[in-house]
């Protein structure tokens, strides 16, 4: 029981640390991207209009 208790608090804290990487990737990337992101939204909403 005590090995089991070791190995699911070494498992959470991976899963903190992976989610936090794929956090601080999507910010990371976001900004890389802001003007394209921006520019396709731009697009897409001039198509949309009427």
């Amino acid at each position: 029981m005590y090995f089991q208790a070791i190995i699911w608090k070494q498992q959470r804290r991976l899963d903190t640390k992976t989610c936090i990487h794929f956090r601080n990737q999507a910010c990371k990337l976001r900004r890389e991207c802001a003007d394209e992101i921006t520019e396709e939204l731009h697009r897409n909403f001039v198509e949309i209009a009427p």
